[in-house]
């Protein structure tokens, strides 16, 4: 029952991170700021094999991991977003 918590947050974050994103009168750009986002992309698979190897029973240390996993990742994934989001406004 404990190892549904990381999904649960997962699906959470994928869910949420997009609409609160959209929904921002100021650039998300501003916050989510990569410059080299094509360098940064072979890190989500790495950080999702690293959120679902671990679970939250682990010791410590697999509870570090997997908050700097998930933090890192949906640090990723709102700056993929935000670009996306920019280029659509420079199109219209």
């Amino acid at each position: 029952m404990r190892d549904d918590i990381v999904l649960d947050i997962f699906i959470f974050g994928l869910v949420l991170l997009p609409a609160l994103i959209l929904l921002m009168p100021i650039s998300a750009g501003k916050i989510f700021k990569i410059p080299d986002l094509k360098g940064q992309l072979p890190m989500f698979s790495i950080t999702i094999s690293l959120i679902f190897l671990f679970n939250f029973k682990a010791n410590l240390l697999g509870n570090i991991i997997i908050g700097v996993s998930m933090l890192y990742f949906f640090y990723l994934y709102g700056a993929a977003i935000s670009s996306l989001k920019s280029q659509e406004v420079k199109q219209l």
